[in-house]
């Protein structure tokens, strides 16, 4: 990969690292005695700019499954619907499904605030609640899909902390069983009459660790894998590759508007070397992707933005790599208290990541930017660092200078940010 091909490349969700032992998965069925605080009322949560409206197919909404929750709080429900997304002449029907809670007969979503909103069919696949679709109805030889995360408990406050992990999906009709595969781990939990299931699960959960085989009439199967939910890419052949070791937190930064903070990730990368993930938001010492509106947590997992060996030639010349994600303008799923932090501090929306890897020989790092001039240290094994900026930069030039144990100073990278 060039090193220009390096700094352009964005930042995408990130989830989780295969792994686990073999072990029956736990799936709570009843309600504890204990009941969770009963949630605020909010209105729901206007449509992102960015998304087409979306019209119901009059009479296709079905609620196919409803659970208790495991924390005694309002129920769980999965319901599915035919919805027509049209814009500039062009039409598309999908076949949608939402998870979502049921407060007081409405379905909708509770928060990392514990704030429960109605969630509306405009809000798929992102937004009001989590959502899944698909052209075709699920279903033999037709696309399914599963969908695995961890809810975020007090996201707003000082000590955020994970709260119930689930994985759910949808079959279709004539979905006879699904056994769910966490890991080496297995379960069979109840599917609905039209295919959809729920499965609380005991632990934070890696989405990439989490797959699914459909079986319908007839012994017809439909397999869900790490692989065909796009968790494990194509890595070029010639270079280095990650191992399958678990993701550490090589290089940490704070939040601009004060809220959760940010983290490099990286695992070793075979015959020696590391792999860096892409800058992701930490949650009692795990990184991962965090819909702050949602209230939930997706596992960082090994694609990556930078994969160096041992004696990587570019690291050599350059002395440190680094990848640039712009991404200051609009911004969606941010949070409620981020919105307010943001306008409190005086911060720009978006961010803008300067994240990468230093060579072994060197003590520190300076950064100038059109903003600011920031010195920081290397970390961890990895020699590894991030710095989070509010907003962007619309012109300007970023000029990375090393600073190496024998005194001597450099510039490493320099890069013009105007025009983009």
């Amino acid at each position: 990969m060039s090193r220009l091909m390096r700094k352009l490349m964005l930042a995408a969700a990130v989830v989780g690292v295969a792994g686990g032992s073999v072990a029956a998965i736990a799936v709570p069925q009843t309600r504890p005695a204990a009941s969770s605080p009963a949630p605020r009322e909010a209105p729901q949560r206007p449509l992102p700019r960015h998304q087409t409206a979306m019209e119901l197919v009059q009479g296709t909404m079905h609620i196919d499954l409803r659970r208790d929750d495991p924390g005694g709080g309002p129920a769980w429900a999965i319901r599915s619907f035919g919805v027509v997304r049209a814009g500039h002449s062009l039409r598309t029907e999908l076949h949608c499904q939402q998870i979502g809670r049921v407060v007081k007969g409405r379905f909708g979503w509770i928060d990392g605030s514990n704030v429960f909103r109605p969630a509306g069919v405009n809000a798929v696949p992102s937004g009001g609640a989590p959502g899944l679709c698909e052209r075709s109805v699920a279903g033999p030889h037709k696309p399914v899909q599963i969908d695995a995360r961890t809810l975020v408990m007090d996201i707003d406050g000082e000590r955020p902390r994970f709260g119930t992990s689930f994985a759910w999906g949808f079959g279709g009709a004539g979905t006879k069983r699904v056994e769910l595969r966490v890991g080496a781990r297995r379960t069979r939990p109840a599917v609905s009459g039209r295919g959809a299931f729920l499965a609380f699960l005991p632990k934070p959960v890696r989405r990439s660790q989490v797959s699914a085989v459909f079986t319908y009439a007839g012994g017809v199967t439909n397999r869900v894998t790490r692989e065909s939910q796009g968790f494990i890419p194509p890595m070029p052949a010639g270079l280095p590759q990650p191992s399958a070791g678990p993701v550490r937190l090589l290089a940490r930064a704070p939040d601009p508007a004060g809220g959760l903070p940010y983290a490099l990730g990286g695992v070793r990368a075979r015959g020696g070397g590391w792999c860096l993930t892409q800058p992701q938001r930490v949650v009692d010492e795990r990184a991962g992707a965090v819909d702050l509106d949602l209230g939930t947590f997706i596992e960082v997992y090994v694609p990556t933005v930078q994969c160096q060996g041992k004696n990587d030639p570019g690291l050599r010349r350059h002395a440190v790599g680094e990848v640039y994600q712009f991404g200051g303008g609009a911004v969606e799923n941010e949070g409620d208290a981020a919105r307010l932090a943001r306008i409190t501090r005086r911060t720009q929306p978006g961010t803008t990541i300067i994240s990468g890897a230093a060579r072994a020989d060197v003590r520190s790092i300076t950064i100038t930017t059109p903003r600011d001039v920031r010195t920081l240290v290397p970390t961890s094994p990895a020699h590894a660092f991030i710095a989070v900026y509010d907003g962007g930069f619309p012109t300007g030039k970023i000029v990375t200078t090393a600073h190496f144990a024998d005194g001597t100073s450099r510039v490493a990278d320099s890069f013009v940010v105007g025009g983009l």
